[in-house]
């Protein structure tokens, strides 16, 4: 920021920055034949759910490896 005499300067030319970097980018994926892209997101509502099912799902992968390991083990001591 030392280039810059006021946070004013600053500003605008970060936001001049900011529309540019946004326009490039836009053009990239224009470019790449794309011609539209949205965001995918879990609203905040389902946050609670999603967390659970994960969790649910780790779990029960968890203990399925884990069963599977000590039958393993089990079954190769002698």
């Amino acid at each position: 920021m030392s280039e810059f005499e006021t946070i004013a300067e600053f500003e605008e030319y970060s936001d001049r920055r900011f529309a540019e970097d946004a326009r490039m980018i836009l053009e990239c994926v224009r470019g790449q034949g794309a011609e539209a892209f949205e965001t995918k997101y879990h609203e905040d509502r389902l946050f609670w759910r999603f967390q659970a099912i994960e969790t649910g799902l780790s779990l029960a992968i968890a203990g399925l490896f884990g069963g599977l390991s000590l039958l393993l083990v089990t079954r190769l001591r002698p």
